[in-house]
């Protein structure tokens, strides 16, 4: 539990870097299949460069950690590429 909890802070860190300009920036909302393995995983993502505002995943309950690893990784390198183009 305590490393999902790492990862969601990590997540809405970005927002120090970013902003909010919206209330839904930053959100994060997980579905659980009750018949089966994935997870949904809505990610708010206003403010993240490109990304659309409400950015949706799929995992596994397995592979969820790493995959929130990585899509985080990728919404970083996403916020680090834009923050260098607007400076």
């Amino acid at each position: 539990m305590n490393d999902l909890l790492k990862l969601i802070d990590r997540f809405q860190a970005l927002k120090a870097k970013t902003g909010a300009g919206k209330t839904s920036s930053y959100q994060l909302t997980m579905t659980f299949d009750p018949d089966g393995d994935s997870i949904e995983i809505q990610w708010g993502c206003y403010d993240i460069a490109d990304y659309p505002r409400m950015y949706e995943t799929t995992s596994t309950r397995v592979d969820l950690l790493s995959h929130m690893q990585q899509e985080i990784g990728k919404m970083e390198v996403a916020v680090e590429h834009l923050s260098r183009t607007v400076n």
